[in-house]
């Protein structure tokens, strides 16, 4: 585990490179979400993950490499230490904790070598290889993201950002989901977008929905490239569509997510709460199992851990529905 500024931690040429950012409050699903990148490496693919670290105990830190090592040879996990003080007093946002602005802090902690990265959230499943990610064409664009599913631009109605007109940007201008994305650190860099951003969230405090991700749409309003929309299939979004939702038969949500390479567990309510029954819970569950990150997933040891009520609630009552959704056709990916 090293400041990723060294020469020796630099990524080699054959290395796809990644970024995700947690504190020890998130360390769990942020395993997950390392653990299922590693799990979907194609072959001989190589990845180094930058975990930007804004205060991830060393017991966890050790036990995130142990897991990781044993999943998968091929990924290198470097630990980067945070601290958010650089950006000033933000303000945290309903359920986003303040964890959710070091992602700001990407471009300055990062090699000065490197000129772009994959940057993931620590609360979504990778399904797919990231290499597609690594190898999309940035071009002079700052940001690549996908479109938010339930706030398509900044006119909607129901939009984070009323006050859209007032700041110069169109109603018209896409708004993006800023859980997966690949960073033009170089652009980053130049243009101090994250001070700039920094300074938004300040200046906005009491009005901002989504905290980090609001200031980044404004402050790169229109010239955010578009992702496909399967690199951000975003939970919050299926679960409020009428047409998917709790259908009887499970099809539409079947087909949104067949072609999804990375679920993206969005919203207050996560595959570890405890009222969440939906089929998606079950595939973070399979590779929560797979990082052993809570050691023997066992029913039993899931019974001396939490009780019987807490084991039903949270494995048992998703299984019939789960199963139902897999018998229609959710896969990964080819």
């Amino acid at each position: 585990m090293s400041d990723a500024r060294e020469t020796a931690n630099l990524p080699s040429d054959d290395e796809i490179v990644v970024a995700v950012c947690s504190d020890d409050n998130y360390v769990m699903p942020l395993s997950v979400t390392v653990c299922s990148l590693a799990f979907n490496l194609g072959p001989g693919e190589r990845a180094v993950i930058y975990v930007i670290d804004g205060g991830i105990t060393l017991a966890h830190q050790r036990k995130l490499v142990n897991r990781v090592s044993r999943t998968c040879n091929r990924v290198r996990l470097i630990f980067v230490p945070a601290d958010l003080r650089t950006l000033g007093e933000l303000r945290e946002v309903g359920h986003l904790g303040s964890g959710t602005y070091l992602r700001l802090l990407i471009p300055a902690l990062l090699p000065a070598e490197l000129e772009k990265v994959v940057c993931l959230d620590s609360d979504l499943i990778v399904r797919a290889s990231v290499a597609g990610l690594w190898s999309a064409e940035l071009g002079d664009a700052p940001l690549m993201a996908v479109q938010d599913s339930k706030v398509k631009t900044f006119g909607q109605d129901d939009g984070p950002i009323t006050w859209y007109d007032l700041i110069g940007i169109d109603g018209e201008v896409f708004y993006f989901n800023a859980g997966v994305t690949v960073m033009n650190l170089n652009r980053w860099r130049s243009e101090r977008f994250a001070l700039r951003i920094a300074e938004f969230l300040k200046e906005n405090a009491s009005r901002l929905r989504w905290a980090d991700q609001d200031g980044i749409n404004v402050i790169l309003a229109g010239r955010i490239r578009p992702l496909d929309p399967s690199w951000n299939v975003q939970y919050a979004a299926i679960h409020s569509d009428p047409s998917v939702v709790r259908n009887a038969d499970w099809r539409p949500r079947a087909t949104q997510l067949k072609k999804c390479r990375i679920l993206h567990y969005t919203g207050a309510e996560k595959p570890w709460s405890p009222n969440v029954f939906d089929p998606e819970r079950l595939e973070f569950l399979k590779y929560l199992s797979r990082s052993r990150w809570i050691g023997s997933f066992s029913f039993l040891s899931m019974m001396a851990r939490y009780g019987f009520t807490h084991v039903r609630v949270l494995y048992l009552r998703p299984l019939k529905a789960s199963i139902r959704c897999l018998l229609h056709g959710v896969k990964k990916p080819g």
